[in-house]
Order: structure tokens, then sequence, then C-alpha cells
């Protein structure tokens, strides 16, 4: 995928149109078309405001091959991933999860990994 394709992706999925993210970017409905249909390309500056308004990272509008990761980062395993629709719900789960690692660490991590493993088997 690209990032019109991602950008138009993740819009649709959150239930917004052109219209309401332009208004929310402060650009034109003509712009956010232009951008989905790959007609143009995104400043930094507008890459920014767009992944704002629509709350996910900006790893999340760009194309694997434009996904940047350090050494360390990819020493963690992070890599990209092919594209998903996820629900308010997951989204937020993500954000905890992550938010989970910043304050206790990765163990703190797979711990709550290994619980949601173990309450998923057990239903099995």
């Amino acid at each position: 995928m690209n990032f019109a394709e991602n950008l138009k992706d993740i819009r649709t999925a959150k239930g917004i149109t052109q219209k309401q993210l332009a208004k929310a970017c402060n650009l034109s409905p003509q712009c956010i078309s232009a951008l989905e249909t790959g007609r143009n390309k995104p400043t930094a500056s507008s890459l920014a405001i767009i992944a704002n308004a629509l709350q996910v990272d900006l790893t999340e509008l760009l194309e694997p091959s434009e996904q940047i990761f350090t050494d360390e980062e990819q020493a963690l395993g992070m890599r990209a991933t092919k594209k998903v629709t996820i629900n308010p719900d997951e989204d937020e789960l993500l954000y905890y999860f992550r938010e989970l690692g910043k304050l206790y660490g990765k163990e703190m991590q797979k711990v709550q990994l290994t619980n949601m493993k173990n309450l998923i088997e057990v239903k099995k």
C-alpha cells in the first residue's frame, strides 16, 4: 500500500468524510481528494496535521517502504506489516499496550500478551 491508499483506508475506517478531514486539517476537500488519489504528495507539516486529525501515528499513513525504524527498533522486532483495519476499541487497546511498555517495560507487555493468549486458549 502507499500513502494515498492508507489515507483513504484510515479515513473511511474511522467514518470520516473527505470534507470533515479537510476541515479538521484546515485544508480544502480537493486537497484531501488529490492526496487520496495520489495526484499530490503530502508535505511534512500536512502529514503531521493529517495524522493528528486522524489520531494515528505518522507511520500508519506511510507505506511500509517509507517507514523508518532505528536499529534498536528493528532489533526489538518492529517491522512493517500488512495493513489491517482496526476498530476504535482495538485502537485504544494498542495505545494502552504501548503506554504500558513505556511505563513498565517490555516484560510487562509480554506478561499481558501471555494473559490474553491464556484467556483465549481457555475458551477454545
